[in-house]
């Protein structure tokens, strides 16, 4: 996988950039760091819907529907957004921002999952 060749490169190369700037402006370190994880995760952008085409095919495939996948698939965004911030936030030293956002992270996930487990509910209900 290129992509991931392309990426380990990026984050090295901004890694020891950052690590060179950090000594004179550690202001200008968090944002090269900030800057080559949105371009790694901008070329990572297109191996997200090659994924989803599949998720989608095999759910047509089982009869399921779509709308079952959505708050799985939300949730998953939700954590890798969740994540990154948490770990920019600990890097500018700001671990009780970082903390508030993984537990928004987490309220945010049970309220988008909320339908799901609905519809779990709803099919135990049937089976008995």
């Amino acid at each position: 996988m290129d992509i991931l060749v392309k990426a380990a490169a990026v984050a090295i190369v901004s890694a020891i950039l950052a690590l060179i700037v950090k000594k004179s402006n550690a202001e200008l370190s968090l944002i090269l760091g900030i800057s080559a994880g949105i371009a790694i995760m901008a070329g990572a952008s297109g191996l997200i819907s090659g994924i989803l085409n599949f998720i989608y095919e095999l759910a047509d495939d089982a009869g399921i529907s779509r709308a079952l996948f959505s708050p799985v698939l939300k949730t998953l965004g939700l954590s890798i957004i969740g994540k990154l911030t948490s770990d920019i936030c600990k890097d500018a030293g700001q671990s009780a921002a970082s903390s508030a956002v993984e537990f928004c992270t987490v309220a945010a996930a049970l309220v988008i999952s909320m339908p799901l487990m609905r519809a779990v509910l709803e099919m135990l209900r049937n089976l008995t």
